[in-house]
């Protein structure tokens, strides 16, 4: 199992060292192979080198699929009307509003209300005009402009279209100032991301000091929106930034602590085995 894990992850990394992704002929041409080469199974090169082709060509559809999903260039600068959830917690800066949209539903302003094929995962801001009252989780109907997501490739610097297709958005944008710009649905209180938004509510209520309710906040919910300039300084210059991110490292220390004390439970009271 490890060894075919191995191969797997193996496959999935040599994505990585193509400058482009290879055209979809070549993903049909290697599928076929697999099944050629299973009626040798028993031989273990040829299984460590089926189980890493699969691991390739998982990684090169998952890519390709997001890529093809983007929205399409013709559709650029131009205005749309969309209807989309509100998904994590929106970003609020004064009149600015940053926020994720998960597009359901798109037309494209013209002449004719014309329906256009975009779906998806939206990086979008709203600024000056944006409402008071604004949420995760709720619906919104919004007309829009976009582009494909794009960034620059400097040496050494921050890698923003790799950020953007690391996380899943398909395009990015703003909210254009319309009477058509309205919510359809509030959202439902049930959802993690509407519990989250609503501790940091009172938290930013109930803590007088904002720099400390902006610090509980982020140990907290994972909202750092609220963290100033001077704090975001003090955390660079003492190599503390990372405090302030809940990261999967986070989450393997806690769990390898948890682990020793279940651990000697199991061993100290072996029946708990049937």
């Amino acid at each position: 199992m490890y060894s075919l894990s191995l191969g797997f992850l193996t496959g999935t990394l040599a994505l990585l060292f193509f400058q482009e992704l290879p055209p979809a002929t070549l993903f049909w041409s290697l599928l076929l192979i697999v099944p050629t080469l299973w009626r040798y199974w028993n031989n273990l090169w040829v299984r460590a080198f089926c189980v890493a082709l699969i691991g390739f060509l998982y990684a090169l559809f998952v890519a390709q699929n997001l890529i093809e999903q983007r929205i399409d260039p013709e559709l650029e600068g131009k205005t749309l009307r969309v209807i989309g959830t509100v998904v994590e917690i929106p970003e609020k800066k004064s009149n600015d509003i940053r926020f994720y949209l998960n597009v359901e539903q798109a037309w494209q302003l013209n002449r004719q209300k014309t329906s256009v094929a975009y779906k998806g995962k939206t990086k979008l801001g709203w600024y000056r005009q944006a409402p008071e009252q604004f949420s995760t989780g709720e619906r919104w109907q919004l007309d829009i402009r976009l582009k494909r997501p794009s960034g620059f490739m400097n040496t050494g610097g921050f890698d923003y279209e790799k950020w953007l297709f690391r996380n899943g958005v398909l395009a990015t944008g703003y909210v254009r100032k319309s009477e058509q710009n309205q919510r359809l649905e509030k959202a439902a209180p049930w959802r993690l991301d509407s519990i989250r938004e609503y501790l940091h509510k009172q938290i930013k209520s109930k803590v007088d000091n904002p720099p400390a309710a902006a610090l509980i906040s982020a140990l907290s919910v994972a909202v750092r929106d609220d963290i100033s300039t001077d704090q975001w300084r003090i955390f660079r210059n003492t190599g503390t930034s990372h405090l302030m991110a809940i990261s999967g490292l986070h989450i393997g220390m806690i769990a390898g602590f948890a682990l020793l004390p279940v651990s000697l439970i199991w061993m100290l009271f072996p029946a708990l085995y049937l």
